[in-house]
């Protein structure tokens, strides 16, 4: 084999395929078990082994009549992970001495082929990456060097500079870790490893004197945070700024919002002014919140009942003297939701923070005032859209101790108007449809109650996603006073089927209103029938026969025929003067004749007012349907100010 993976690996290759025999001991020199785990361990990465060769588990423990052979050994360095190692070496790389193997019973009987002697380092198992021992209770890796020579010296450590852990070498993969001592700060890598070519990975750091920390220790010294930062005046005016990120949710029922927002406060405090040229031109200084005076805040209209202050993060502080509070947070509040105009309707978010003490007061930034970037300030607006709202921002400080971050919210009406309002005016027009229905079916009523039901489901629908207030939606009072106008105009359809199916007589004043006059302003025309007026069939058809001195005659309604003995024939209505001469037997027939017709005009007697009653109550409904028809019009028509008047009232 040519590879370089171990030192041993020709050598260890021909010993194991073909062993060597001392003729005069008869003993086979045959490779070792440490030997053999030692160089297959160091490589087992290679693709070169036969498939024949044999393992190291064929080499026993104690052979008899084999020699094991150890491979090239060294007692001060080891070769591959040093699982052949058999040097003296009893020492940690911490200085601590090991204790015995004997000690141990766990390697003592599972190695017993890895030259467990007394305390020395060895690597048992293979199992580690080079020899080791134990401690007491705990294992450490030896300080033995590796043959190869390929570790990290000492480098030592700088002035100022302390390094961790010291070790004489340093295996690849070993970190150091250095620092400054206090009053300095570190310039370069905190952490330097050991590669695997005996080389550090970085330079060596060096510590220079920290300005920063001279510059906190000159400042705080004598500071108290729990001292107003006020010169001559009572009071400390914070300048207030911010911005809405983002509107994270909207709840219409609470109402709320919650809200990624920006806060800025900018305030002057005077014992907290430098020199930067004095600190090596240090002009910023960032300490802890709780290091500083700083005014107390509160949210106002809080929601959230889990919050209790503002997150604490670092304030910075200017060579002026000026401190800056810059917090990002998420925080709900709650709204003031107009919904009368639903879905036209809007809302009002103010998120403000109200100073706690009486001695601070808040003010807008001056034209001299820089704030953070793209904060507000009360002369800036901003504008942004969230869902079905488009949002306009502004800032303002309404009173010295409050300032506020206002969002209005205005609901972009498409969606609603589509999905709510479009089909509740559908179905107030389609309730018109239940006038138009003929009087003697029976579907109308069924088709105004779902009418009905159906203004009921929306009035629910509109609700469903509206906070309860005692402001009614004008929406909501119009589906309200649609459904009172279609309830009382079933109740009147009800009365109008039941008058078209009435008997009898209609009474005058009814056929004089109703009839005539109502119906003309209807554009129905006059529908009045006067019961004296002349129809085209006779009222009476009769026949009598009576006599007379010259003979006889027969009337018919009010015409009369007469025969006289000379058979003579005289009219008075419209039969020809000329009448042929009746014969002798022409009498009897007349008289049946006249019976047939009494009869008939009895019949005719009974049938033609019952029709003329029934016809006049039928026009009656007609008319009375269409009064309704009218007057539902009106009262839709009527119902948008009406709303108006009582949703605001």
């Amino acid at each position: 084999m040519t590879s370089t993976c171990h030192v041993d690996i020709a050598e260890f290759v021909c010993e194991m395929m073909a062993p060597r025999c001392d003729r005069l001991t008869k003993v086979i020199m045959a490779p070792s078990r440490s030997w053999c785990e030692e160089v297959r361990s160091s490589c087992k990465d290679e693709d070169q082994w036969p498939s024949s060769f044999p393992s190291c588990d064929v080499i026993s423990e104690n052979p008899e009549g084999i020699e094991g052979l150890r491979g090239t050994t060294d007692n001060e360095c080891y070769h591959g992970k040093g699982t052949n190692f058999r040097g003296g070496h009893s020492e940690t790389e911490t200085g601590r001495t090991c204790t015995a193997w004997a000690d141990h019973v766990y390697e003592m009987n599972t190695f017993r082929w890895a030259n467990l002697d007394s305390n020395y380092c060895r690597n048992p198992g293979n199992i580690a990456e080079r020899p080791w021992c134990y401690v007491g209770d705990q294992w450490e890796f030896c300080s033995v060097p590796p043959c190869s020579g390929l570790v990290c010296s000492d480098r030592g450590q700088p002035r100022s500079v302390t390094a961790g852990p010291r070790k004489q070498s340093y295996w690849p993969g070993d970190k150091v870790t250095y620092q400054c001592d206090p009053g300095y700060s570190l310039q370069g890598s905190a952490v330097i490893k050991c590669l695997a070519n005996a080389t550090w990975d970085n330079d060596l750091p060096t510590c220079v004197v920290d300005e920063r920390l001279g510059l906190r220790n000159d400042l705080f010294d004598f500071y108290s945070k729990d001292l107003s930062p006020s010169e001559s005046d009572d009071h400390v005016t914070a300048v207030f700024s911010g911005q809405v990120l983002n509107v994270v949710s909207l709840d219409e029922k609470g109402p709320e919002v919650l809200t990624d927002i920006v806060l800025e406060l900018r305030w002057r405090d005077h014992r907290l002014t430098w020199s930067p040229a004095t600190y090596g031109g240090q002009d910023i200084l960032r300490v802890s919140y709780d290091e500083v005076w700083t005014p107390t805040v509160v949210l106002q209209n809080n929601a959230d009942r889990g919050f209790t202050s503002f997150p604490t993060v670092d304030v910075t502080i200017t060579s002026g003297g000026e401190v800056i509070w810059l917090v990002q947070t998420l925080v709900s509040t709650t709204c003031v939701l107009d919904q009368y105009l639903f879905p036209f309707d809007s809302m009002m978010c103010p998120v403000c923070v109200k100073t706690g003490r009486k001695e601070e007061r808040l003010s807008c930034p001056l034209p001299e005032n820089i704030t953070a970037e793209n904060n507000l300030n009360c002369n800036s607006s901003a504008s942004l859209v969230t869902g079905e709202w488009a949002v306009a921002i502004s800032a303002d400080v309404s009173s010295s101790d409050m300032g506020c971050l206002n969002l209005n919210l205005q609901r972009n009406p498409t969606y609603h108007m589509c999905t709510t309002i479009a089909p509740t005016i559908v179905l107030a027009v389609l309730m018109c449809v239940t006038f138009l229905l003929p009087i003697d079916k029976g579907d109308r009523l069924s088709y105004g109650m779902a009418i009905l039901l159906a203004m009921v489901v929306s009035l629910v629908v509109i609700t469903d996603f509206l906070p309860r207030s005692t402001i009614i939606p004008f929406i909501g009072t119009f589906v309200i006073v649609s459904m009172s106008l279609m309830a009382v105009f079933m109740l009147a359809t009800v009365g109008i089927i039941n008058v078209s199916g009435k008997q009898g007589k209609v009474p005058p004043w009814a056929r004089n209103v109703f009839l005539r006059c109502m119906a003309q302003c209807l554009l129905m025309g006059n529908l009045a029938k006067e019961s004296d007026t002349p129809e085209a069939v006779p009222n009476k058809v009769y026949v009598e026969e009576s006599s007379h001195d010259n003979g006889a005659f027969a009337t018919f309604g009010e015409e009369q025929v007469l025969w006289d003995t000379s058979a003579k024939f005289r009219s008075t209505g419209d039969h020809p003067p000329d009448a042929p001469t009746m014969m002798p037997g022409m009498k009897v027939m007349i008289y049946a004749i006249r019976k047939s017709l009494d009869r008939l005009n009895v019949t005719i007697e009974g049938l033609r007012p019952n029709d003329e009653e029934e016809s006049e109550w039928m026009l009656l409904s007609y008319v009375l349907d269409r009064l309704c028809l009218v007057l539902y019009i009106i009262g839709i028509i009527a119902a948008v100010p009406l709303s108006l008047f009582l949703g605001r009232s």
